[in-house]
Parts: structure tokens; sequence; C-alpha cells
């Protein structure tokens, strides 16, 4: 079925750009549409056929990392973790599974974790992409205080932007109309959970450079696209959103029984790091304790 929607929407691409043929270059491009595929090399196959019609310089690719282009070796700090422990703060915040502090947890787990590629192929992709002469770059929900793990796991991982993305690097700055700051380094976004079509708007706005003919945005969460297309609306883009679905099996197959037991086996030891060499790379609560779970005297 996967398959099938994505093959229907290159079939539909490619007769309307058969039917251009005699006009080449032209920006009259069929309009936004969104599909689904388990596999990045559709992004490639989507590339080629919307290059018959627009230069690639004009082309903008913009993947998203966690599940997208990478995904945690273990479930701890991974995205389906954090979700869970969302749900359970929402339902009980007093379930005894729930970590202290959830953004610190996944900081420190992020710092002593490792990523791999979602497929084998992911990282030479991006670099087909790129040697074509298309825009590529990485937005990504994490926040800057994120920056230095995502980046290493990123260039472990032979995945680089900085010489296919608009603009410069900007470093931390607050967009118009956004609630906490952001960075952009390297070609690579790190938007603190903020709207990303509204960030991408404003990144385009600040480089300064002749708006993309067409974006395509690569990402496994539906909202994400959402986002991405609601901004496209208003703004008249031309964009094709890729629902990548490539580890959508790992995802649902996390375990919160484990995850909670490999979560108690490594909480002492990075309170114990933070004792000792300070809180520059993550900072855990003082104290592991809810005040408000603690039964009344």
């Amino acid at each position: 079925m996967q398959q099938s929607k994505s093959t229907g929407i290159f079939i539909l691409i490619a007769i309307f750009l058969s039917a251009c043929s005699s006009q080449p270059r032209v920006t009259n491009l069929p309009t936004s549409h969104r599909f689904e595929s388990a596999n990045l090399t559709s992004v490639v196959e989507l590339v080629q056929r919307l290059d018959e019609q627009v230069p690639a310089a004009r082309i903008l690719v913009v993947f998203d990392i966690d599940n997208t282009l990478l995904a945690m070796n273990t479930d701890l700090g991974s995205d389906q973790w954090y979700d869970w422990q969302k749900s359970l703060q929402k339902a009980d915040k007093c379930d005894p599974r729930l970590v202290a502090d959830r953004l610190a947890a996944q900081g420190a787990l992020y710092f002593a974790g490792s990523m791999r590629q979602t497929q084998e192929d992911a990282a030479s992709i991006i670099r087909k992409l790129q040697n074509q002469g298309i825009k590529v770059m990485a937005e990504t929900a994490r926040g800057s205080d994120f920056s230095l793990p995502t980046f290493r796991e990123l260039r472990r991982n032979q995945m680089e932007f900085s010489n296919s993305s608009p603009g410069s690097s900007y470093g931390l700055y607050t967009p118009v109309g956004a609630k906490r700051p952001v960075l952009y380094q390297d070609g690579v976004y790190l938007l603190a959970g903020q709207h990303k079509g509204d960030m991408l708007l404003d990144l385009l706005n600040k480089a300064g450079e002749p708006l993309p003919m067409a974006i395509i945005v690569v990402d496994d969460k539906d909202y994400n696209l959402a986002a991405y297309e609601e901004t496209a609306s208003r703004e008249g883009w031309k964009l094709y959103s890729l629902h990548y679905t490539g580890v959508d099996q790992w995802v649902e197959s996390f375990n919160p029984d484990v995850a909670t037991e490999n979560w108690e086996q490594v909480r002492d030891a990075f309170y114990q790091l933070q004792t000792v060499f300070g809180n520059d790379n993550f900072k855990l609560p003082i104290t592991t304790n809810r005040p408000e779970c603690l039964p009344a005297d």
C-alpha cells in the first residue's frame, strides 16, 4: 500500500511534466501533494521528475532527523520514549514510571546514546541530492540545548548540510513571533518544538535568496507535515510532503517495561557523572522526587 501511494504521486507528476515538456523550466507545477513511503529513495525519484521543470538550485529538500534520517540505537531517548513519557504525564503526573524531568532526561540520553541511519543508504541519498545541486537541509524539533549530540551523531553517520543549505549559519536567534530561540547552524535548524512551517518561512525570508520553486519536506510525524502544509497554503508554496514510514515497525515495537527497567539501570550513573563533571552536557533535577506526589504528613 505504501509503495502504491508513492508511485501514484510520481505518475501524476510525470504525466503533468510530460504534458509541459514543450515549455521547459516552467513554474506552473502541479499543486502540492502528500504521499508516503518507507524508502527515502522516493525523494530522489520525486526530485528527478521535478528537475525536468525546475532548476535544481530552486528545489529545496527539508529532512526531519529523528526517525526520518536517524534513529536511536535503543528506545531510551527516542521519540517514542518521549511521547510515552508525555502521555504518562498527561494521564497521571504521579505515575512511578515517569522520569523527574522529561527533557532533561532526554538530554542525558542523547549525550550518552548513539544513533543509526534509518536505512543503510540514508547518507548517500543526501549526498546524491547535494551532488545534483539541490538545496538540502535538516529541520528538527530538538532545541539548541541538544545541539552537541545532534551534530555529533549527524557527523558520525556522515550527514552534512553546510554546503547545500539556504542562507548562512545564523546561530541562536528568535524569529519574529516565536516563543523560544532557534538555532540554525551548518544547515541544521533546531526549533525547540515550534511550528516547522512557520520557522522554515522565517529562515527563507532571513536568507534573502530567491524562494524555492518547489519544496519537498520529509518527516515521520503527520502533525509536522500538517504544519508545513498550513504555511504552504498561506504562502503559496509548491509543497510535496513525504510521510516517511521506514521505521514505523520499530517505533510500534516500543516496550515501556523494558524502557523503565533500562532507565532505572542508568539513572544513578547519570547523576554521578553530573555530580563529578558538572551539568554542561545535561542537567538533571537535583531530586528525582516530585513534591506533589509525596505522601501527606
